[in-house]
């Protein structure tokens, strides 16, 4: 079972930011996701989080959201490079 232990939402952060990160935390959706992202990861090493989400057809917002989850534990920050979706600079994401 993987310990969750990134907020998912910010101090400052409205109540409803706040009531939506739990639903999403206790129902076991987030739990999910992570484990969604690192595969996703595995599968496509060196790109970025909008690479990695245009290529899985899915919300490049939740790609961040979970990859920032699965720091330290799954995944690490790669290099810095020029985004292929983004046009603009972006780390990379690798399998720790």
């Amino acid at each position: 079972m993987m310990n969750i232990q990134t907020q998912a939402a910010r101090n400052t952060d409205p109540i409803t930011s706040h009531e939506a990160a739990k639903e999403v935390t206790v129902s076991g959706v987030r739990r999910t996701q992570i484990a969604q992202v690192v595969d996703m990861v595995k599968a496509n090493q060196g790109k970025t989080a909008a690479e990695l989400a245009q290529i899985n057809d899915t919300c490049r917002y939740m790609m961040s959201r979970r990859l920032a989850d699965a720091t330290g534990v799954s995944v690490i920050k790669g290099d810095k490079r020029k985004c292929s979706v983004a046009g603009r600079n972006a780390v990379t994401w690798l399998i720790k």
